[in-house]
């Protein structure tokens, strides 16, 4: 029998106390809707099949902060939310460890800030492609000594920021397909970033990389396209 659910409200986690949300009881498709504004998660785990944690704007904007790794390589995917007016905001702190996820998804048309991953520090997997599809956008943030290890099939519009001075790092090969679909690549001042894949573009798609004072953009690729630096 398969499972859901939905939280209209926030879950929060007060000093010390612990939030679990865990889908690994059996193998039976199990979804939940995250509807609160603000919400505070310790740990989610998951393992079976087709896993899913919804944050949902049906009601408002949602933002999750998530205290330690989520555990979920072959079975959870996280569908962002967001749309116009309502921002959804995922933050991953992999306090204890890294997160792997099967799958992001993003759930509506939605111009790029509507839909924002941060990771702040260690790495991030996500088994499938992050793929965002015509009308849809999405930013990715990358604190300092970070990596998301995860291909970007980009046909809407992205913007990943490399925020670490250090280093942070994207693992995968990057496409961006269509005319007027855009991804974004900003090296903050004193930053330095990492691109360990390939970036391509088609029919008319733009790579831009825009790179701030004393920034370093090191790309290990073996074929790269970009529009402009």
């Amino acid at each position: 029998e398969s499972k859901s659910g939905t939280i209209t409200g926030a879950v929060t986690t007060d000093s010390g106390a612990i939030t679990t949300i865990d889908f690994s009881n059996g193998s039976n498709v199990k979804s939940l809707n995250l509807q609160g504004a603000d919400n505070t998660i310790t740990t989610i785990s998951s393992n079976g099949s087709n896993n899913t944690l919804n944050l949902d704007t049906t009601r408002n904007g949602v933002s999750v902060g998530v205290t330690n790794a989520i555990s979920g390589a072959n079975s959870l995917t996280i569908a962002l939310g967001g749309a116009t007016d309502k921002k959804v905001e995922l933050t991953l702190n992999n306090a204890n460890g890294d997160s792997t996820l099967k799958a992001l998804t993003l759930a509506n048309a939605s111009a790029v800030e509507e839909n924002v991953l941060n990771l702040n520090t260690r790495k991030t997997t996500i088994a499938d492609n992050l793929s965002i599809d015509s009308g849809k956008g999405m930013t990715i943030n990358l604190a300092d000594n970070t990596e998301l290890a995860s291909g970007i099939a980009n046909s809407g519009n992205t913007i990943i920021n490399f925020n670490g001075t250090t280093s942070s790092k994207l693992t995968g090969d990057i496409s961006t397909d269509g005319s007027t679909k855009t991804t974004t690549f900003n090296i903050a001042t004193g930053g330095n970033g990492v691109i360990n894949g390939s970036i391509t573009l088609s029919n008319s798609g733009a790579n831009n990389a825009t790179i701030g004072e004393n920034g370093t953009l090191t790309l290990q690729g073996e074929n790269n396209q970009l529009t402009s630096v």
